[in-house]
């Protein structure tokens, strides 16, 4: 498929120059995993994606709310996002009372996908120091929490 006389190359380049930091898209050891992604991309449902695209351009502006935020929250931003640049992230950090932020340096918008490493640390350290309430049998009441 073609998107308004746009061939597939032009666009792809396009969706990862948003996707990816620099580092990943200019990787060669990482070709394999930029072309399994372009080949998802376009196999997708262009109504379906189309309209996921016009939904988060259109969603509401929520930053109001983010300080309602109690439970232990991690932002995980990569630091050459240019899709969402690191300086929403830090908005959100400084809007979410006991929040931690983690910039993942070199790294775009698709962080489990170029830095599946640094992610994954990232949250084993977070729940590492954020244990949920204990286990309880189901059904059962749970103190403090609704």
């Amino acid at each position: 498929g073609r998107v308004a006389g746009v061939s597939g190359r032009l666009l792809t380049s396009k969706i990862e120059a948003e996707m990816y930091g620099p580092a990943f898209r200019g990787d060669p050891g990482r070709d394999g995993q930029r072309e399994a992604w372009a080949q998802r991309w376009a196999q997708a449902d262009r109504p379906a994606l189309s309209k996921t695209m016009l939904g988060i351009v259109l969603r509401p502006d929520v930053r109001d709310e983010l300080g309602d935020i109690r439970a232990p929250t991690l932002i995980i931003a990569g630091a050459a996002d240019t899709s969402l640049p690191p300086r929403f992230s830090r908005e959100m950090h400084s809007l979410i009372a006991g929040s931690q932020l983690v910039e993942l340096p070199g790294i775009g918008h698709s962080s489990p996908i170029e830095d599946p490493d640094g992610v994954t640390r990232a949250l084993l350290e977070f729940l590492a120091t954020h244990p949920g309430p204990p286990a309880q049998v189901p059904g059962a009441p749970r103190p403090g929490y609704p």
